[in-house]
């Protein structure tokens, strides 16, 4: 669950218990910092059993990182009060300009090899494919994606922006060095994919898919 949208559920319901989990220890050092009266919790998602329900269940950029969602889903669903809500936000990426700039630098230079495949790492479904997992063991869904356009000031940040998110596998399996070689390929790539406008920014699109469902009344 990212800082920001703690923050926000905990301003929304002040009365609310809120339980924050991460399979970070790092991560959770830092929330357990900034938010204390806040419980949380190490747990890897894909196995997280919690002892009650809730009623509301929110998903902050973190399942297109598990496997095995046409089970996962439905589980974090069941775990749901009746009329509970179900929200996540996935980032729907695989298919924009920047993963592609990112797979045609992976597919060029030493590291071609080794970087074949690091994208499977990922499991993003289409739309359709979420609501056919959600719709069985829900009263109402709702689906959609929204394209963010970033103003960013050069391709530096676009570089910056991704080594948190869609690079992170692809670094993983390079040494120090050839992380520094391939985020300068990178680097380069974007300078040609991405052209600045009049006043020398560059607009940056990033897709996010949003789901939303209800949870079936007792």
């Amino acid at each position: 669950m990212g800082r920001n949208s703690t923050a926000i559920l905990a301003a929304r319901w002040h009365g609310a218990k809120i339980t924050g989990i991460d399979n970070s220890r790092e991560m959770l050092e830092q929330a357990r910092r900034q938010y204390p009266a806040i419980e949380w919790e190490f747990a890897d998602i894909g196995q997280w059993s919690p002892a009650e329900r809730f009623d509301l269940l929110f998903s902050n950029a973190a399942l297109q990182w598990v496997t095995g969602q046409q089970l996962l889903v439905p589980r974090l669903v069941s775990f749901l009060n009746s009329g509970g809500i179900f929200a996540a936000q996935i980032p729907y990426h695989l298919h924009s300009l920047v993963h592609r700039v990112i797979e045609a630098t992976a597919q060029q230079g030493p590291w071609a090899a080794r970087l074949r495949g690091a994208h499977d790492v990922f499991e993003i479904r289409k739309p359709a494919e979420y609501y056919d997992i959600l719709a069985p063991h829900s009263r109402r869904v709702q689906v959609w994606v929204t394209e963010y356009i970033h103003v960013f000031d050069g391709p530096t940040a676009i570089v910056s922006w991704m080594q948190g998110t869609g690079l992170r596998p692809y670094l993983a399996r390079l040494t120090e060095d050839e992380q520094t070689d391939f985020l300068r390929a990178f680097g380069e790539a974007v300078s040609q994919a991405y052209r600045p406008q009049v006043d020398g920014r560059i607009l940056f699109g990033f897709p996010r898919m949003f789901l939303l469902a209800e949870a079936h009344a007792g």
